[in-house]
């Protein structure tokens, strides 16, 4: 990070374009000069020149600089080219040469995010054998459960890593602040027995809240890109969501504090819009099931059985008729089916 601030320090005054990199990387607060000096060697990891140097100014606009790199840069460049290379010539990495643009880059991050997988997982298992729970790896990191690690457990694991893999690394800790400890580790419920559900994910919330409509009668599915909601309230298939978030309100197994709230409905019918599986014969489905009958406001007239039946899910129409059909009028039905097949009728 001093390299980099050292860099632009250095440039002159005399061009505007220098003008506005040494303004904006000023204004910058120690920790974006930090992930400046990260981007740097992650450029220079997915096979960018270690001697161009990237500064993001506050619109997202990118200035480069010829710099001159300091050594360990340099090197790492050049083994990154050796190593790299090397990986992608071993029979399991062909494949990435295909339709890839960046197969050096490819290969060198799929060996590094390996490695970094190995180091967590020593550490995890470090901590696993001085009785402490661990939970969910988060980038080079993992959650532990207990408020109280010991320095010594961080020294143990730093030392598992240099025994087993040659590594030199820094543990530390760094506590989570303004949380729960109760929703964190274990689910609770209220005094009137609702069921509550703590999730991991957006994902996992929507599928409980998936199943939970299945076990209403409904279902959902996915034909061409388009999502379909069979909802028994109205006894067709639906493409628009909109209506869910009714039905996210108030699902019980969903938290009373966090269902209502227009956000989190959002993200949970983004996911399930993302996670519906397709349905392949749903427009088949959509022909044949419906062959020979007739939809009014009411249910659908089967012509075979000469009666109406209610909708269901196993008939997949896609909108209701506009008026409603009574069989025991006297000659009513004859009359409403002549007209509504030859689209006479007015609502």
């Amino acid at each position: 990070m001093r390299i980099i601030d050292a860099a632009v320090a250095a440039l002159l005054d005399d061009s505007e374009k220098n003008k506005v990199i040494k303004r904006e990387h000023d204004r910058k607060l120690s920790s974006h000069r930090r992930d400046e000096a990260k981007t740097q060697f992650l450029r220079v990891m997915y096979g960018g020149k270690p001697n161009t140097l990237c500064i993001e100014a506050r619109d997202k606009q990118s200035f480069y600089i010829d710099w001159t790199p300091p050594d360990f840069i340099r090197l790492f460049h050049k083994k990154f080219q050796h190593n790299s290379t090397t990986l992608l010539s071993m029979h399991d990495f062909k494949t990435y040469m295909k339709d890839n643009h960046n197969p050096l880059g490819t290969g060198m991050s799929l060996l590094a995010q390996d490695i970094e997988r190995q180091v967590i997982c020593f550490a995890i298992q470090t901590f696993n054998q001085n009785e402490y729970t661990t939970g969910t790896i988060i980038h080079d990191g993992f959650l532990v459960e207990s408020l109280d690690v010991k320095d010594e457990v961080l020294r143990k694991a730093e030392q598992a890593v240099k025994i087993v893999k040659g590594y030199n690394i820094n543990r530390e800790k760094k506590s989570l602040k303004d949380f729960n400890e109760e929703c964190l580790w274990c689910a609770t419920g209220d005094d009137d027995g609702e069921e509550k559900i703590q999730s991991e994910s957006d994902t996992d919330i929507a599928r409980h809240f998936m199943a939970f409509m299945e076990e209403k009668g409904h279902a959902f599915t996915r034909s061409e890109s388009e999502v379909f909601w069979f909802n028994p309230d109205h006894g067709i298939y639906l493409t628009c969501l909109r209506q869910l978030r009714v039905y996210i309100n108030d699902c019980p197994r969903l938290l009373a504090g966090t269902r209502g709230k227009t956000d989190a409905q959002n993200k949970w019918v983004r996911q399930i819009e993302s996670i519906v599986n397709d349905d392949p014969e749903f427009r088949n489905n959509v022909v044949h099931t419906t062959y020979r009958k007739v939809a009014f406001k009411n249910g659908y007239y089967e012509c075979d059985k000469k009666a109406l039946c209610d909708y269901n899910r196993d008939v997949y129409f896609l909108m209701k008729g506009c008026i409603e059909l009574c069989p025991t009028r006297a000659g009513g039905t004859r009359r409403v089916l002549g007209q509504a097949l030859h689209g006479r009728v007015r609502d």
